[in-house]
């Protein structure tokens, strides 16, 4: 974990000029030279793998519009994003605990 940062917001309505003091917590920082498949796999993986343990998981992007949300999601057809991702990932946990749908194992997943 990164040490604790202390930022001013300025908050600017038609009105109203305020500042708020919040604390943030930072994590990681990523650069623009990672792809998004080694970002799941540092990230988003291990919360995938345990949502099939049975937790609630989340994994949504955020920032200002144009900033590569739906992107970093979704991806291209060359550049896969979050969501298929996390997909193959759950199809292949499944495969390796129950087995291919076509290998004659008993898929009874209770």
């Amino acid at each position: 974990m990164s040490r604790l940062s202390r930022i001013d917001i300025l908050m600017i309505s038609t009105h109203l000029v305020s500042f708020l003091n919040f604390e943030f917590q930072i994590d990681r920082v990523y650069n623009d030279q990672m792809s998004t498949s080694e970002i799941f796999d540092a990230e988003a993986k291990k919360l995938v793998l345990s949502a099939l343990d049975g937790f609630n998981v989340t994994i949504f992007a955020y920032g200002q519009t144009a900033s590569g949300k739906t992107f970093t999601m979704r991806g291209t057809q060359d550049h896969q994003g979050i969501i298929p991702l996390a997909l193959q990932e759950i199809f292949k946990a499944l495969y390796e605990n129950y087995g291919h749908p076509t290998s004659g194992k008993d898929h009874n997943l209770q």
